[in-house]
């Protein structure tokens, strides 16, 4: 295929956070990786802190060119929330005709925007006679305040309106793929990319652990409490039973010091307090650190945190090789079976069910090691980076089918 100009176009206030870089990342590696010339604009408006490797107008992330577009410099609430934001829609539009006047664009890619920037976009796109790719990551979510309500509202116009005029939809999730084909009336391709991940760099079944007493790590927040409570409550039963069983809570960020406490502190009185610890702020770097010493891993996530797709969190589990106790969603479903992939809870966190399914797992070295790796084999043929990025060469190749057909014929 000839090689194409793909301007990808995000935010920095997504309700993912800095997960829109990785996301960039891996769909734009394979791209320039190919030939194609790609580069990214940032829209800012100064509703969240710019990451530090974007805080200069002009960087570099993984070799492709990302420009920083900015609106006004205050930090707005309420109704001047969108007056910023329109403001950097304005400049964002600006910067779109130059890049076109220099080289003529041939997609643009956008990123889980709102109707204040997909409208005007897609206007532009039309007229400039420019392919558009909408990208779906996260289902919209209705908050509580003025703020919150009008960003909703904003949302949902581009989904009701906004959606059916792309020239091809990409999506995280089973659900979302089912979404947007209602609203789009099956007018538009949809294509499901999964959040992806490198396997080989959180692999850990050759990493061998024999503990006397076996751990279960937990990654996530502190902020389930009534999951905390039944895993201590698991914990209390088994010791009970003669069987001891460590857990490590493993998060990613500063826990509040009053949960932190509280959950000690129900672990002292029930006496496993011995058996439980507290790591927080662990960065990628370390993780691989914990997950190789633990004999099983869980996650606690509700049924509606799925419909997004399979997190970040829970593949980076899966990749380990080690088997992962997590709640059983119809999302998760579509990828992975009970007991031969991953070990379901209920969404409910039922103390007797965890209590089950660690038992089970516990009692049989062999089987865990094979439920671990036939949870990795599914996470390398669905959703290692590379396989993901190969989807979009293909994705591009039928979106611009004509372009195919010059190549080959000037071959």
């Amino acid at each position: 295929m000839k090689n194409l100009n793909i301007v990808f176009i995000t935010s920095t206030d997504l309700a993912e956070g800095t997960n829109y870089l990785e996301r960039f990342r891996n769909l734009s590696a394979r791209l320039k990786e190919v030939g194609h010339d790609v580069q990214a604009l940032l829209e800012h408006s100064n509703t969240k802190k710019i990451p530090s490797q974007l805080a200069d107008k002009h960087s570099t992330f993984f070799g492709v060119p990302v420009e920083l577009v900015t609106g006004p410099e205050e930090r707005p609430s309420g109704f001047s929330f969108y007056t910023n934001k329109l403001g950097a829609v304005r400049q964002l539009i600006k910067r779109i005709k130059e890049l076109h006047a220099e080289k003529p664009i041939d997609l643009l890619w956008i990123n889980q925007s709102a109707a204040h920037l997909m409208y005007p976009l897609t206007r532009l796109a039309t007229k400039l006679k420019v392919k558009t790719v909408q990208s779906y990551v996260e289902e919209r979510t209705k908050g509580k305040g003025l703020h919150e309500h009008l960003k909703y509202t904003d949302d949902q116009l581009t989904d009701k309106k906004l959606a059916k005029k792309a020239d091809q939809i990409v999506v995280t999730s089973y659900y979302l793929r089912g979404k947007y084909s209602i609203l789009t009336q099956g007018k538009v391709p949809i294509t499901l990319l999964p959040r992806s991940i490198e396997v080989r760099k959180w692999d850990c079944s050759n990493i061998l652990n024999y503990n006397e007493i076996p751990i279960l790590t937990f990654l996530g927040e502190l902020n389930d409490r009534n999951f905390l409570n039944n895993i201590l409550e698991v914990l209390t039963e088994l010791n009970a039973e003669g069987q001891k069983i460590r857990f490590s809570a493993i998060t990613q960020s500063n826990q509040s010091k009053e949960t932190e406490e509280w959950f000690l502190n129900e672990a002292h009185s029930r006496g496993v307090n011995r058996q439980v610890e507290v790591v927080n702020n662990v960065n990628l770097s370390e993780l691989k650190h914990y997950f190789s010493k633990s004999d099983l891993l869980i996650t606690s996530r509700t049924e509606d945190m799925y419909r997004s797709g399979i997190s970040s969190g829970l593949l980076k589990l899966l990749a380990t090789g080690r088997p992962v106790l997590c709640q059983d969603s119809t999302e998760v479903r579509n990828w992975f079976t009970d007991e031969k992939e991953v070990f379901y809870l209920n969404q409910s966190n039922d103390t007797a069910v965890i209590k089950e399914k660690v038992t089970k797992a516990l009692a049989d070295r062999e089987f865990r090691t094979q439920i671990g790796k036939n949870a990795q084999r599914v996470v390398e043929n669905y959703m290692e980076r590379r396989v993901v990025q190969d989807h979009v060469e293909v994705l591009l190749s039928e979106l611009f089918v004509d372009k195919v057909k010059e190549t080959t014929a000037s071959q």
